[in-house]
């Protein structure tokens, strides 16, 4: 019995790699964009810098969105300062 409550049985087979969803800076489509990139931003083993990074590269080219995280300049700081304004300017 395991204690953490994971599942000791091995899959047989590769799940398909997960693509992440493209935000183009409308509100309908935040929610589908959010619930897979969340991931990221919860993950603790991946720097802030990266995350800023990955937030970047999936904000649609030209998109409003992309425009407000690309005025913060990269840095692991900037993570913060630029995502919690893109979730904001959403929700």
């Amino acid at each position: 019995m395991s204690v953490s409550g994971e599942s000791s049985t091995k899959r047989n087979f590769r799940l398909p790699r997960i693509e992440l969803k493209e935000f183009n800076g409308h509100v309908r489509s935040w929610i589908g964009f959010w619930g897979q990139f969340k991931k990221i931003d919860e993950d603790e083993t991946i720097d802030n810098i990266d995350k800023f990074e990955y937030m970047l590269q999936a904000m649609e080219e030209g998109s409003q969105a992309r425009s407000l995280v690309e005025s913060f300049s990269p840095s692991g700081e900037n993570y913060v300062e630029g995502s919690e304004p893109a979730q904001e300017q959403v929700c």
